[in-house]
């Protein structure tokens, strides 16, 4: 099984380098990410055919293309991951994974783009199927 998301960049205060001014900030933060990615996954797979299956029960492996601004430094392996994580999160509260422990490898191409174009893609499989 392969599925395929997309998503707006993360925000910058998910970053293990960001400082808040208290730990209650951040996890307001992370909690409007968490559910902003679930509600757009719901959004994605309410369309017809697209919503006919359980959640994935096995070892699944990312990959993710993010795209940044052309004029912008590209977020370090990490952060990128700190900041992808609420939508980890959301791929096991919209039911795409029974489990986001699931999540064998995540990989991170980074793509420059212009201002304005700006996202997140992740396509999600399965062994046996190809991520290309």
């Amino acid at each position: 099984m392969k599925v395929i998301l997309e998503f707006p960049v993360p925000i910058r205060e998910l970053d293990k380098n960001h400082r808040p001014a208290h730990w209650a900030v951040r996890a307001v933060s992370w909690n409007r990410a968490l559910r902003d990615a679930h509600n757009e996954i719901l959004a994605q797979l309410e369309v017809p055919g697209l919503r006919d299956w359980e959640p994935i029960d096995e070892p699944v492996w990312v990959r993710c293309t993010w795209r940044h601004r052309e004029d912008h430094q590209r977020p370090d392996y990490d952060n990128a991951v700190a900041r992808l994580s609420p939508t980890f999160d959301a791929l096991e509260s919209a039911a795409v994974l029974e489990n986001d422990h699931l999540i064998e490898d995540v990989r991170i191409q980074f793509e420059p783009v212009p201002a304005g174009r700006e996202s997140i893609t992740l396509v999600l499989w399965t062994e046996g199927d190809e991520a290309a």
